[in-house]
């Protein structure tokens, strides 16, 4: 990791490095793909821990700008294992003592090896999302 870090802020590489030693970090692999998507999941966890899917959707981006969403997931074939991701996730928070609305951020883009869209969870918010319908 030390021969890809550069310096930030005026700190230098080996500042930010020995800081990694003493609070550790995480590291993301970068998916790169020409059809890359954005699709994302609302749910929401009711007081009793039942989860309730409330939409799947498209986000539609600029870079990492949100300008809104496209309702329903783009492609039909794979909606309902978005949703199955979606409760899954749902259910792990539930059995963490988590109630209310969240959402699960994804990035799919299709796999021409195993000819199937792939998925990749890369964020979940436990909140009312900028999706979310109020009355």
């Amino acid at each position: 990791i030390r021969d890809h870090l550069k310096p930030l802020n005026g700190s230098s590489s080996e500042d930010f490095a020995n800081s990694i030693e003493i609070s550790g970090c995480i590291i993301e692999e970068m998916i790169q793909a020409d059809d890359l998507g954005s699709p994302s999941v609302q749910g929401y966890i009711c007081d009793e821990g039942q989860v309730i899917i409330v939409s799947t959707h498209n986000q539609v981006l600029d870079g990492q700008k949100y300008h809104g969403c496209c309702f329903p997931y783009r492609n039909p074939e794979y909606r309902e294992l978005l949703h199955d991701y979606g409760m899954q996730v749902g259910k792990f928070l539930a059995d963490k003592g988590a109630t209310g609305e969240y959402g699960v951020d994804f990035v799919d883009h299709y796999d021409s090896e195993s000819k199937r869209q792939k998925f990749y969870a890369i964020e979940i918010n436990l909140r009312a999302l900028g999706t979310t319908h109020r009355k």
